[in-house]
């Protein structure tokens, strides 16, 4: 078997195939840790629309309540206008 030359696996190390294996190595690393952003961005996506769903549930039924109450208030000033008008006639 042939043996190659060292002063030729140095070229290589230094020259282009070394670079390749830098710039592999490097995207490598690179997508790794943009893996780990994107499960972390879309985890706290999940927790934002669970309480955003939350808040939304909790407005709709304070909402209800308020339109209840102000129908409550509508019932309440009509009686009062009714018994005014009797005393008046």
């Amino acid at each position: 078997m042939a043996q190659i030359p060292t002063n030729k696996i140095l070229e290589q190390i230094n020259g282009s195939f070394g670079a390749l294996s830098l710039a592999c190595l490097m995207l490598y690393s690179f997508m790794s840790s943009y893996q780990e952003l994107i499960d972390r961005i879309m985890t706290e996506h999940a927790e934002d629309r669970a309480m955003y769903q939350q808040t939304l549930t909790q407005l709709s039924e304070d909402l209800q309540n308020l339109s209840q109450d102000a129908k409550e208030i509508t019932s309440e000033i009509e009686d009062i206008k009714h018994d005014l008008q009797r005393k008046i006639e």
